[in-house]
């Protein structure tokens, strides 16, 4: 899957240890059609995937998650054309906290134990 067709980042900043991201889902990807036909939702690991590159382009290298001591999907991401998922995360120690809101609503909440590659 090409991350490149899912979503798009489309803005980034930070606000004193925090990082924030949006990304525009692509609600024509095809793993909606499959994720689930007629009823399409964004798959777990694709939230955990944007996670994880706006975590790499944060710290400028590749990240990789370690261990995930705590996930939890709060909501489902139903996509909609032009709606932008936030994130939001913070890495101290090499541990990761983060959040995800899509269309004011939290849908993710994030605490990992996180590699940054050289």
């Amino acid at each position: 899957m090409n991350p490149e067709e899912l979503y798009r980042l489309t803005d980034c900043g930070r606000q004193e240890e925090t990082w924030l991201f949006e990304a525009e889902l692509n609600p024509e990807h095809a793993v909606f059609k499959g994720h689930f036909p007629g009823n399409p939702v964004m798959p777990g690991v694709c939230t955990l995937r944007l996670v994880r590159e706006c975590a790499a382009k944060a710290l400028c290298s590749p990240v990789v998650f370690s261990a995930i001591k705590s996930c939890k999907f709060l909501s489902a991401v139903v996509p909609v054309a032009g709606e932008k998922m936030q994130v939001s995360f913070s890495v101290k120690e090499n541990k990761l906290q983060g959040k995800a809101f899509y269309q004011g609503v939290q849908v993710l909440k994030l605490t990992a134990a996180v590699r940054v590659m050289e």
